[in-house]
């Protein structure tokens, strides 16, 4: 059982970290406004059906089939105006030089894991191919945390996944009370603070830092900083083997502010 000391560290991190990035430079604001993506978001679809389009104040991300490792998702390496991708002489998404928050407001996550799992994920690294889907064999380096779908319908969970040259490392987070309404991640050299909103905490996992109820967690992540050159930041949804019906991940706002 995590003692009291373990804790109050533990909150005291979180909120150390959390201030720190709120003091920080908004680089992104996006409300989906209109019915053109905005460009410094670039698409990346897996399979036939999949399909990113931007309607009705929020951004629908679809795999539109139920085969595994369908995709839908987008990245950027830029803040919202294409102007900006660093900081001093950091790459903007570098979060071993400096925190990275990245926020999702989110409107509704579909489909039915059947035998596999309904994924909508968020990453930062570098893959050769464009994929930034945090799974084994996909992302060649860098950090992600997925939201997943798993058994029944109200069963969420998250996993983390660490990978180097190819080889992953991918944990249990926790096990949520539901579907969070919103989800902060913010990334920083050696560890990620999860701020969950609309759920809680039911189960720790082996890669999580929580208790029971709690609505922040925090994760221990391997510096990579040897091993990333390029830092894109990337979200989306995707089949994690063969589901009983469609991903479709739609969002209201996503944001992001960086450190200083």
């Amino acid at each position: 059982m995590t003692d009291y000391k373990t804790l109050s560290a533990l909150a005291s991190c979180m909120i150390l970290s959390f201030s720190t990035v709120h003091a920080a430079e908004t680089v992104w604001d996006e409300r989906f406004e209109g019915r053109v993506l905005n460009s410094n978001l670039v698409e990346f679809v897996k399979g036939v059906d999949a399909f990113v389009v931007q309607q009705d104040s929020k951004l629908l991300l679809d795999t539109n089939m139920i085969v595994g490792s369908a995709q839908a998702a987008v990245s950027t390496r830029t803040d919202q105006t294409g102007e900006f991708n660093g900081v001093r002489e950091e790459q903007l998404y570098d979060y071993h030089a400096h925190p990275v928050e990245v926020h999702f407001d989110i409107a509704s996550i579909k489909g039915a894991s059947g035998s596999g799992r309904n994924v909508f994920y968020c990453s930062i690294g570098e893959d050769a191919d464009g994929n930034y889907m945090p799974q084994k064999d996909v992302l060649d380096n860098g950090i992600g945390i997925s939201l997943e779908q798993w058994g029944d319908a109200s069963t969420w969970r998250l996993s983390c996944g660490v990978f180097r040259n190819g080889k992953a490392e991918v944990a249990v987070v926790a096990v949520l009370s539901g579907l969070p309404s919103a989800l902060t991640y913010t990334m920083t050299k050696g560890r990620i603070f999860i701020e969950l909103e609309g759920a809680t905490v039911d189960l720790v996992g082996s890669a999580g830092s929580a208790y029971p109820g709690a609505s922040e967690v925090t994760v221990a992540v391997e510096d990579l900083s040897d091993v990333v050159s390029e830092y894109t930041l990337a979200f989306g949804a995707y089949n994690l083997g063969e589901v009983a019906s469609a991903t479709v991940v739609s969002l209201n706002r996503f944001s992001v502010k960086v450190g200083k």
